[in-house]
């Protein structure tokens, strides 16, 4: 709902600003998404992504966190 002339370069910061920040949400949270749901198979269904048990890996939690925290804050 813009006023007429009002072209895409023309909007206010505020509106660029949610633009950036919608990209960069969007671009974030797939990796805390996957994070949290290989977390859920670890601790009901017996999985082992982040356990040592049968071969599991810690530190590939932490890594993911990390990203995902990393991504975050440079929004």
């Amino acid at each position: 709902m813009r006023t007429t002339g009002m072209t895409l370069f023309r909007m206010p910061v505020f509106t660029w600003t949610v633009l950036c920040t919608s990209i960069l949400i969007l671009a974030a949270f797939p990796i805390l998404t996957a994070t949290l749901f290989m977390l859920s198979l670890d601790r009901y269904l017996g999985m082992h992504f982040f356990t040592n048990e049968l071969g599991g890996n810690p530190m590939m939690y932490v890594n993911l966190i990390w990203a995902w925290g990393h991504r975050r804050c440079t929004s």
